[in-house]
């Protein structure tokens, strides 16, 4: 369980929040947690969870993106969590991540009422945090939209904190790829 307020976590079932995630991912932030400071790069692929509910006996996670450690060895994050609030340590991939935009971008034109024939474009929010950890691989991530859009104009933007419907909610959480395919 968390001791929180805000977008600050100080302590993880009672121990420093930095310490306990740096051993949660295998000790990349050793040399980082005596001065503290941004970790936004180092975390990318090591979001905090929080359990959102299942759909399908499949838990869906909210995911957290740590910024940076804190002067008092906790954990400033891009998203609010509630003090008490048990929280799981995730991993990502990179090809994962090259991948997501396609599949959200699919989705979004099957869900038109007429089908993807009917598609005429969209427009795709991709998490800066997922963009800079790509890097240069986001030709790929564009072309698995232009694909799944069959090659229809779309637009993307990059942004820092991103909200999205979860389980019927909608939450502010990080590192979310969304779409939205516009029929004709």
């Amino acid at each position: 369980m968390t001791k929180s307020r805000g977008r600050h976590i100080m302590a993880i079932d009672d121990k420093p929040a930095a310490e306990l995630y740096n051993e949660w991912i295998g000790g990349s932030l050793t040399e980082r947690l005596a001065d503290g400071g941004n970790i936004l790069a180092d975390t990318t692929m090591f979001p905090l969870g929080i359990d959102s509910g299942n759909i399908n006996e499949v838990s869906h996670y909210l995911l957290v993106h740590p910024d940076a450690i804190t002067p008092e060895g906790g954990l400033s994050t891009f998203a609010e969590i509630e003090e008490g609030t048990r929280i799981y340590s995730m991993c990502g991939e990179k090809q994962r991540l090259v991948d997501r935009a396609g599949r959200v971008a699919s989705m979004a034109a099957a869900s038109l009422p007429s089908g993807i024939d009917s598609l005429a474009g969209g427009v795709v929010v991709y998490c800066g945090g997922c963009m800079l950890a790509v890097g240069d691989r986001m030709s790929q991530v564009s072309q698995t939209v232009a694909d799944s859009f069959s090659d229809k104009p779309f637009v993307g933007c990059f942004t820092f904190g991103e909200q999205g419907l979860i389980l019927g909610k909608n939450v502010h959480g990080n590192l979310m790829i969304s779409a939205i395919a516009f029929g004709q």
